[in-house]
């Protein structure tokens, strides 16, 4: 099976292709928000290099969020294009556990991204004999509460980009834990790919008009928007 998949919820615009479970082509740009265009521009030479055309996929893998509400749009948006004009599956996975996914080691392991105002998107997973369990689903969540949540824990693996922000304040709190360098932070397209293969053999296909970012809360512009209109606009 090979599988193209990106993500880009957060300011790092990532790609992968892969063939199974191996890495065939990987690409990954930081500090870059112009990423529909960026995206593209990577898969177009990804695809010149390995000598492959996207109609040769399988399957497309998009991580789904929490992060931002422009990226996830974009990503979820060229995944449901991509699969219904190539006619081949789609499958949305968590770009939270996506990074779980990196991680090589055993036990609970708390990914975290930028959410801004003293938040991170955040959930709660364990890594365990090859399987993955999620304790709490993903949210945005004070960074306050996320070390009350890690002390329930014991020894936590932090990793993510919400480490830029909190790194310091989470280690004052919980200095047991292991807080995973800024360079192997990063969602990477492999990671996506190998969750997204793995959930389509365990549940199949997403239903491309079902398929939707997970923003875990509004946007600006929707609250907003029901500040003026009242909670039920």
């Amino acid at each position: 099976m090979k599988t193209i998949a990106f993500d880009t919820s957060t300011m790092t615009v990532a790609v992968g292709v892969l063939e199974e479970d191996v890495l065939l082509s990987e690409f990954q740009l930081q500090g870059h928000i112009r990423h529909s265009e960026s995206m593209l521009d990577m898969v177009e030479e990804m695809m010149k290099h390995l000598n492959l055309k996207v109609n040769e996929m399988d399957l497309v893998a998009v991580g789904t969020g929490p992060g931002s509400f422009t990226g996830l749009r974009i990503a979820v948006t060229t995944a449901k294009i991509l699969g219904q004009v190539l006619g081949i599956p789609v499958k949305g996975v968590s770009s939270l556990e996506a990074l779980v996914e990196q991680w090589d080691g055993e036990g609970i392991v708390i990914p975290v991204l930028d959410a801004r105002r003293h938040r991170l998107y955040r959930g709660i997973y364990e890594k365990k004999a090859g399987t993955v369990i999620c304790h709490k689903k993903d949210d945005a969540v004070d960074i306050s509460s996320i070390i009350e949540e890690a002390k329930e824990y014991g020894e936590v693996v932090f990793i993510g980009d919400g480490l830029d922000v909190a790194r310091e304040e989470l280690k004052e709190s919980l200095p047991e834990s292991i807080f995973v360098s800024p360079n192997n932070g990063k969602i990477r397209g492999t990671s996506v790919g190998i969750l997204a293969q793995r959930k389509f053999q365990e549940e199949g296909s997403d239903n491309l008009y079902e398929l939707e970012p997970n923003y875990v809360r509004p946007s600006q512009a929707m609250r907003e928007y029901r500040r003026k209109h009242g909670e039920d606009a």
